[in-house]
């Protein structure tokens, strides 16, 4: 289903909003230069709290770390779960170009944030963590749980 930007964010925020939900991860995805990295953009900017991170050329641990140090663990954890664990505050990451993650094209970077870092904070952590994702409209290797499609 596409969306105009202005109805997208409008969906985006109210799913946001939403306290008890079955899924914490929203996936924004559509065709290179529709604006995904943009929508993004604009969302952070009207979630003053919100975590945004640029993934683009960066590793999931380097994501990891970003998150965990956002919201709130300082010190360097003996593993990313014990960081999981100990957040004190969660809130809302937005992930721009997940899918341009990692050093390579062909890095498998964008599975393991979507996969491993996604998957811990969202299962260990005591705060509320959700996630908005900007992925690519090809990604058939990630679950997109919810269905909602922004462009």
């Amino acid at each position: 289903m596409e969306l105009t930007p202005e109805r997208a964010l409008e969906q985006t925020q109210a799913w946001l909003a939403e306290p008890h939900r079955l899924y914490r991860t929203l996936a924004v995805r559509g065709v290179p230069g529709s604006g995904k990295t943009a929508f993004l953009g604009e969302l952070a900017s009207r979630i003053p709290d919100a975590v945004h991170v640029d993934c683009r050329g960066r590793s999931a641990d380097d994501i990891a770390r970003d998150l965990l140090r956002a919201w709130g663990v300082t010190d360097a954890p003996v593993s990313f779960l014990s960081g999981a664990q100990r957040m004190r505050s969660g809130g809302v990451a937005l992930l721009s170009d997940v899918q341009w993650a990692g050093a390579f094209v062909t890095s498998a970077e964008a599975g393991r944030i979507c996969g491993r870092v996604i998957s811990t904070l969202s299962h260990f952590s005591r705060a509320q963590v959700q996630f908005v994702v900007e992925r690519s409209q090809t990604d058939h290797g990630w679950p997109h749980p919810n269905g909602m499609t922004s462009s």
